[in-house]
């Protein structure tokens, strides 16, 4: 029997990715569970595990590094002798837009959509559980294995309410959906739990562990090195289009003190100690956001199916610009920490993130986002939203500017917030109230720091 190798779906928005390595010789076993080969995905560099056995065959058509390809794309085929005959199949088109374009199906709806190496012969096909098309699309977005799933509905066939159930079955937490329909109050408890539609995507391995083992193909990694900084360039714009496309954008900017915000980094730099890392105004400002979110939990959702799904955790993205292009590491737990630990670990992500070293996962699975672009000398900016989250906090610089203070005119710091919303999620009155209670944090910041 043959079993095809196919590009799986490694994020919820991925279309298509960078091929970067084989992690088996053509001709050698595969055994299951074994790592395969990487594919640079959603800005991170994947290793792909094998759900089959075989002889790994790699046709001359296959992709070479640094090649882009599509999701369900053929990339070889695991044969069941080691002496079969030579595949000289054609890799460069998937099976779903081979299917579509004999039998008139849809790529959407066709079963080759799910994430994984598998390929099911038509005896195995009839024995596997029925399922909806949307199903089948929920299960491919979210990285779950439906063939595994009980169905709930009628003759237990499943639908795309289980494959949501199974997915948030897989974190500790259960989150609160509410219908679209139904507004949701501010002043509600949060119940919900953040939700990381991949979290079940197989292990990941930074691009430098990558580049170490392509350092007799010097050509190869650098042709993948090329790719990699084009391929997060499209992963970005493919982003961007789609927060404008699908989300509805609106910023808010106000300016407000920072006199008091400077003089406690200032303090934080006469006084540091030992080896830890001084405390950035990004990072006093992350831990401010996420008092300011556990007030207005609101803020701290999504929009997942079409529901709005509201996170019991804050995990704050930060913008990085790195060399290979902007990432988005992801601070874990914020509300939890100390704000030395969140300093410790912003300085971590950030490190990596330059040096290509972050893991997928640490990519996935924000609810807020801040971005500063003040050392830039930029006063105000629009910031894009990190879909599917529903706000994003731009920073922009502190400077000295006269400000009028009772009958007096005196030099005060002052910077500029600007927060962009999905109005689908929240309205603009409680979007303005969020950003009004996070100033009033930041003009003076101690109290809320001294926990």
């Amino acid at each position: 029997m043959t079993i095809e190798v196919v590009v799986p779906r490694l994020g919820w928005s991925m279309d298509e990715g960078t091929f970067v390595e084989w992690l088996k010789r053509d001709g050698e076993f595969v055994g299951r569970g074994e790592m395969l080969f990487v594919i640079e995905g959603d800005k991170a560099a994947q290793e792909v595990e094998s759900f089959d056995q075989g002889f790994l065959r790699i046709p001359a058509s296959a992709p070479k590094p640094g090649e882009r390809v599509r999701v369900g794309q053929t990339l070889a085929f695991l044969l069941a002798e080691a002496d079969s005959a030579t595949i000289d199949t054609d890799t460069s088109q998937s099976r779903t837009e081979i299917r579509s374009e004999t039998r008139g199906v849809e790529p959407a709806d066709d079963l080759t959509t799910i994430p994984h190496l598998h390929s099911f012969t038509s005896s195995e096909i009839h024995k596997r559980p029925r399922s909806t098309p949307r199903a089948r699309r929920k299960a491919a977005e979210l990285g779950v294995d439906w063939t595994s799933l009980v169905g709930g509905g009628r003759s237990g066939r499943i639908r795309e309410r289980d494959v949501v159930a199974a997915a948030l079955n897989r974190i500790d937490e259960s989150p609160r959906i509410a219908d679209e329909h139904t507004p949701i109050d501010a002043s509600e408890t949060s119940t919900g739990a953040s939700i990381s539609p991949t979290d079940s995507v197989q292990s990941s391995h930074s691009v430098e562990t990558v580049k170490r083992r392509n350092e007799d193909a010097s050509s190869d990694s650098s042709s993948a090195a090329t790719a990699r900084r084009i391929g997060i360039r499209r992963a970005v714009a493919a982003r961007m289009v789609e927060a404008h496309r699908s989300a509805a954008p609106v910023t808010l900017t106000t300016t407000i003190d920072a006199e008091n915000l400077f003089n406690l980094r200032e303090q934080f730099r006469a006084s540091s100690i030992d080896d830890r890392p001084t405390p950035s105004y990004t990072d006093i400002i992350i831990k401010l956001s996420a008092f300011a979110l556990d007030r207005a939990p609101n803020l701290n959702a999504s929009l997942i199916d079409d529901r709005i799904v509201i996170h019991e955790s804050v995990h704050v993205g930060i913008a990085v610009d790195t060399d290979a292009g902007l990432l988005v590491p992801v601070v874990r737990n914020v509300s939890k920490r100390s704000l030395l630990d969140v300093a410790a670990t912003t300085r971590d992500l950030i490190d990596r993130a330059r040096a290509g070293k972050i893991k997928g996962e640490e990519l996935r699975g924000g609810t807020f986002t801040v971005t500063n672009l003040g050392s830039f000398g930029i006063d105000a900016f629009t910031p894009i939203i990190n879909l599917p989250e529903c706000a994003i906090l731009g920073i922009g610089r502190i400077e000295r500017r006269p400000v009028v203070i009772g009958e007096a005119i005196v030099a005060r710091r002052r910077t500029t917030l600007s927060l962009t919303f999905d109005h689908r999620i929240v309205d603009g009155a409680l979007a303005a109230r969020f950003l009004e209670s996070l100033g009033r944090m930041i003009e003076n910041p101690s109290p809320w720091l001294i926990a």
